[in-house]
């Protein structure tokens, strides 16, 4: 099944509009949409990152918080919505 699509418009500073066009042309995308949306899957991978990292130190302080937490549910939600 297809993903569904939003047409959004974005206005950039033409640094960043040539940076898309000649990522786009460089690694060979049929178009600057796939450029800004790579580079959205990549930003939220890394905030995904930064707050695992945010939990693990936080675990790593306050272990008992984490008794009866709900986390193991937690985590599986934010999973399955991917």
């Amino acid at each position: 099944m297809p993903a569904i699509s939003e047409k959004l418009s974005v206005s950039l500073p033409e640094p960043l509009a040539r940076f898309v066009e000649a990522y786009r042309r460089r690694h060979q995308l049929r178009s600057k949409s796939e450029v800004v949306a790579l580079a959205l899957r990549k930003l939220r991978e890394e905030e995904l990152k930064e707050g695992l990292l945010a939990m693990s130190e936080e675990y790593a302080r306050e272990r008992d918080a984490w008794i009866d937490s709900d986390l193991e549910e937690t985590l599986e939600e934010g999973a399955a919505s991917r």
